[in-house]
């Protein structure tokens, strides 16, 4: 009798927990991460039109060569100059510096709201077009992405205590899971000032004296993905490699979501 009961339960656990979840869809109805429109069961984070936008934000070009993001091998101030010269990056999408521009608007506004809120839909989003752009890059240089470690550049301390949270990690956290990658922490950010209102000359020096290595995080001979979500002038994700090279990192790719440009302006 006992063993006729206990062979029940199983049964019966699942319908509970398709019951908690036809609830919890009644209660809490997936909604759009962008627009707050009600999603169906099949759809992604985003609607319908939604996502179009998204997707064709892909297809804006660099002001400089006239290429999409996922082809422009256009020079980044600091990764070029300060790190090693052949340093090569990845990056899915641009968007414009012009706030009130609507070129890359909503690759800016999710990004700008991934910072703010801790919503993993809203990091898998962003990874996801990343994702495609860092094991292109890997294929195409005989790399085995198994072989690789994502990391991130850690956020800067008044925000993290702001905010609770670090939007780089999450986004890492989702790369390397759709990578199929281990992800391991490898620096932290113990000072310096944020960046965004900074003028180009001192990011890179605010960078390099704000980061520091996580002890023994650095595997002799590894080899890095390093994340963020915007790639300015690159001071921090140069800070961040300088630092991976010399504790032993045979390789450093840094791979940011977007590049901020300024398109439209001569």
């Amino acid at each position: 009798m006992f063993d006729m009961a206990a062979s029940l339960i199983p049964g019966r656990m699942k319908k509970v927990v398709r019951l908690v979840e036809d609830l919890k869809r009644l209660l809490f109805p997936r909604s759009c991460i962008f627009c707050g429109k009600a999603l169906s069961a099949e759809s992604e984070g985003l609607c319908d039109s939604c996502r179009a936008s998204f997707l064709s934000e892909r297809a804006i070009l660099c002001p400089k060569c006239g290429r999409k993001a996922a082809f422009c091998t256009c020079p980044v101030m600091h990764l070029e100059r300060e790190v090693f010269p052949k340093v090569s990056f990845a990056v899915s999408r641009f968007y414009n510096t012009e706030h009130n521009s609507d070129v890359g608007k909503m690759t800016r506004e999710l990004i700008l709201r991934g910072k703010q809120e801790s919503r993993q839909e809203i990091a898998e989003l962003l990874a996801k077009d990343l994702t495609i752009r860092v094991e292109g890059i890997l294929y195409w240089n005989g790399e085995d992405r198994r072989d690789w470690i994502v990391t991130y550049a850690p956020r800067n301390p008044e925000n993290l205590l702001k905010y609770g949270f670090d939007h780089g990690k999450i986004i890492a956290e989702a790369l390397a899971k759709q990578m199929g990658c281990v992800m391991l922490p490898t620096l932290f950010r113990h000072s310096g000032n944020m960046q965004k209102d900074m003028e180009v000359g001192m990011r890179y020096t605010n960078a390099e004296c704000g980061l520091s290595l996580r002890k023994n995080s650095v595997a002799e001979g590894g080899k890095y993905i390093l994340v963020d979500d915007v790639l300015t002038t690159g001071a921090t994700m140069s800070a961040a490699a300088k630092l991976l090279y010399l504790s032993g990192a045979e390789k450093v790719l840094p791979a940011a979501v977007a590049r901020a440009v300024r398109i439209g302006k001569k």
